[in-house]
């Protein structure tokens, strides 16, 4: 993520941040009566497919801000994608939220010469 924000900042097309985002898809297994499953998630059979959406604001004289939204992913029986579901957590995930890629993002951004 640093090498691409350096190429980003160094093809000049990208102005000022003011934000910057990371979606991906996961696999996600929940503990049960407390215990995480002893099992990669892929290999859960009770796994959830998500997608992430992971974000900072408040680049530009602002104080930053973490954004972390997750949705379930429900395909049919084909494997299709059909529906997106808001997935919740019982604690509130942006107080928690760490955004390791983004900030290597933005520190490649801007070491490249891209403008705070």
């Amino acid at each position: 993520m640093f090498v691409t924000g350096q190429a980003l900042s160094y093809e000049g097309t990208a102005g000022k941040l003011r934000g910057v985002y990371f979606i991906t898809e996961a696999w996600l297994s929940q503990a049960r009566d407390g215990m995480l499953p002893g099992m990669r998630p892929s290999q859960d059979p009770q796994r959830k497919e998500v997608l992430i959406v992971s974000g900072l604001s408040g680049l530009i004289g602002h104080r930053r801000q973490v954004h972390l939204v997750i949705f379930e992913m429900r395909r049919d029986e084909q494997g299709a994608l059909r529906e997106l579901h808001d997935y919740t957590f019982p604690d509130d995930p942006e107080l928690v939220a760490d955004t390791p890629l983004l900030e290597a993002f933005l520190t490649g951004f801007w070491a490249q010469g891209g403008l705070r």
